[in-house]
């Protein structure tokens, strides 16, 4: 008499574990986002070596070939959003003496990948070369969230994801109401965190001054500075608003003000 109930159930719950892996999908296809061409990978990276082999004698030919080899790197971002895409352009735009690129792309490489010890040690040493006149900013609320669950990749929590959801459809269907709560609610939150990360993809607030730059009270060329002298160029900052032409950033707890956009390299 039990065979066809569970039959039935184990029916059921494969239905609804597969609605819920179709509405999963979509996270999925995100966290994938593309392939490295290799070749091209390659051909960055021998570009980067040939500026360390010629940096000490010909140091023109080498900025040259660390731009290159930069170059080489953003065009591969059109296909993959990988971590070490962006670590390898900044560490090519460092090289080639582009600090504030580099600070720029080293921050896109460890909001990719928290806790880097290799991002963060090239980020520190890129920073060292910045005369900072401002303090820098904290990371906002959802940043410092996003890196607690950040060091499992998207792919994987969204796999598990559908996985724990199955198992909590199951469990219904069987009538084992004691493991249903517990999947259910581990298998939503992963979810959550993936559709937090597909959602915040392409929007961030950190930003960096790409070059030497007035902090205005306004929006404007007539509003008075901020501070007495510009910011650096390299300078890390939040951005709170944007408006035609114009960027409000936090630089500090107590400096806020408005540069003009193309002073500003945002971080994506």
């Amino acid at each position: 008499m039990r065979r066809p109930a569970t039959t039935f159930a184990v029916l059921t719950a494969l239905g609804i574990a597969v609605l819920a892996i179709q509405f999963l999908l979509p996270l999925i296809a995100w966290s994938g986002r593309g392939k490295i061409d290799a070749g091209a990978f390659d051909r960055a990276e021998a570009s980067y070596a040939a500026g360390l082999a010629m940096r000490a004698e010909r140091p023109d030919d080498a900025r040259a070939k660390f731009l290159e080899s930069a170059s080489q790197f953003e065009s591969l971002l059109a296909t993959s959003d990988a971590a070490g895409i962006h670590f390898n352009r900044a560490n090519a735009l460092l090289e080639a003496g582009r600090t504030s690129e580099a600070i720029a792309a080293y921050l896109a490489a460890e909001r990719r990948l928290p806790g880097d010890a290799s991002i963060e040690a090239n980020l520190a040493e890129a920073r060292s070369r910045v005369v900072r006149v401002t303090d820098r900013p904290e990371p906002g609320i959802l940043e410092r969230t996003q890196r607690l669950w950040s060091p499992i990749g998207p792919a994987t929590r969204t796999i598990v994801a559908a996985l724990l959801l199955w198992g909590a459809a199951l469990g219904a269907a069987l009538g084992l109401r004691r493991a249903v709560v517990p999947l259910a609610a581990l298998g939503l939150g992963l979810a959550a965190t993936c559709a937090v990360d597909a959602l915040s993809a392409g929007e961030s607030t950190a930003a960096v001054v790409a070059r030497e730059a007035v902090l205005r009270k306004g929006n404007g060329e007539g509003f008075e500075p901020v501070l007495a002298e510009p910011l650096p160029a390299g300078t890390e900052c939040r951005v709170i608003e944007a408006r035609p032409g114009w960027i409000e950033v936090r630089c500090s707890a107590k400096v806020i003000g408005w540069l003009r956009e193309d002073a500003v390299i945002q971080v994506r």
